[in-house]
Order: C-alpha cells, then sequence, then structure tokens
C-alpha cells in the first residue's frame, strides 16, 4: 500500500490488532529503544529463523508461528528469554498475561514506526522442543497465579 491509500484505509489512531487463539503463537523479539535493528540482525545470523514469516515492530521484529504443544506450564504464565545481549525473546500465547494486544501491520506503533511485513508465507508449525532449543525460555511469575 502506498502511504496515501495507508491513510485512507486507517485514519489516525486506528490500527489492525490479533487477538491469538490455540496454536498460534508470536515471539516478540524486543531491542533496547533506539536499537530495533538488533532484531533483524539477531534472525538474519539464524537461518533457521530467517525463513519464518515475521514483522517488523517498533521494538523488534515478531515471528508469526504454530506451535501446537505449548507444555501445561505455559498456561497464563509469560514466557521470557534472552537470546543475546540486549535482546529480550516474549512468547506471546493464547492464555500469556497480561492478554497482550498484538498489532500487526500496516498498524502504526510508537515514534509513528509502521509495522511492515518482512517475511511473508505460510506460516509455519514447530513443536515445543525446537523452540526451547532455539531460546531457552521460562516462565516470568507475575504473582497473579
Amino acid at each position: 500500500m502506498s502511504p496515501s491509500e495507508i491513510a485512507e484505509a486507517f485514519p489516525e489512531g486506528a490500527n489492525i490488532g490479533l487477538t491469538l487463539e490455540h496454536p498460534m503463537i508470536i515471539i516478540a523479539l524486543l531491542a533496547p529503544p533506539g536499537k530495533r535493528l538488533r532484531a533483524e540482525r539477531y534472525i538474519q545470523r539464524r537461518p533457521h529463523l530467517a525463513t519464518i514469516t515475521r514483522y517488523s515492530t517498533s521494538e523488534g521484529v515478531n515471528l508469526v508461528l504454530y506451535c501446537a504443544d505449548l507444555p501445561d506450564w505455559a498456561n497464563n504464565n509469560l514466557l521470557l528469554s534472552v537470546p543475546a545481549s540486549g535482546l529480550r525473546a516474549l512468547l506471546l500465547h493464547a492464555t500469556s498475561p497480561p492478554h497482550p494486544d498484538i498489532l500487526l501491520p500496516p498498524s502504526v506503533g510508537e515514534g509513528g514506526f509502521i509495522y511492515r511485513w518482512t517475511m511473508c508465507g505460510e506460516v509455519p508449525a514447530h513443536n515445543w522442543r525446537t523452540l526451547q532449543d532455539w531460546f531457552h525460555f521460562h516462565a516470568l511469575s507475575l504473582g497473579n497465579n
């Protein structure tokens, strides 16, 4: 879409949101403010991640996947990983607390950044073991379980 088509289709303040339902997940790779390209470089250096459907956000990159076998302990827990210095990974799923607002392209994020798809195609499915091998997620207790 051109900038004028985006402006017409999405008036100021209008974004596209996603509500996650099992088995769809989002792995949000989050970089420090002003360093969002760290997330993109991290993915590009890992061929197993570089082909996954994803989009750029104001904080980094969101990977879009299916995982049908999340463990029971993941229910109602925020799953966190620190895959590299200065980079956090959050695994967002149907019962992630607090239920996240997930914006999709061409939504406008912080600082006016327009989310954009950087890898399109079929959303891949991966099992929990594979995701753990890649990211080593652990549950982050928010004190409301």
